[in-house]
């Protein structure tokens, strides 16, 4: 065993613990970069909290809420990737979980 923990997603490596911070990069600041000034920003997916600790790095954001369908994403990426769930336990990060599409329709918020 190499030591590295790593995420799968379609039987497919998603991020690992030593380059997670790559995609989370990519992920946040495209398209934060087409909002001046981004406060309320929503992620569709990212219950392993790497996408959401780069957007909380961004000095005007004050709001994430994350949609994750699976609860066992959370679950695991609390315990194998302390670094990117840092950013679940922020005050400004509310994580939901339950199917995205129906979360949107219900709770009408607007995100910049």
């Amino acid at each position: 065993s190499s030591g590295i923990n790593a995420e799968y997603g379609d039987r497919m490596v998603v991020k690992t613990e030593r380059d997670g911070w790559l995609y989370s990069e990519m992920m946040a600041y495209l398209p934060l970069g087409m909002v001046y000034e981004p406060k309320s920003v929503l992620i569709i997916g990212g219950g392993d909290g790497g996408v959401a600790s780069e957007v909380l790095k961004h000095p005007s954001v004050n709001r994430v809420v994350i949609l994750e369908r699976d609860q066992r994403v959370v679950d695991l990426s609390m315990r194998y990737f302390e670094d990117s769930t840092q950013s679940l336990r922020s005050e400004k990060v509310e994580v939901v979980i339950g199917d995205p599409l129906l979360l949107i329709q219900k709770r009408k918020e607007k995100f910049d």
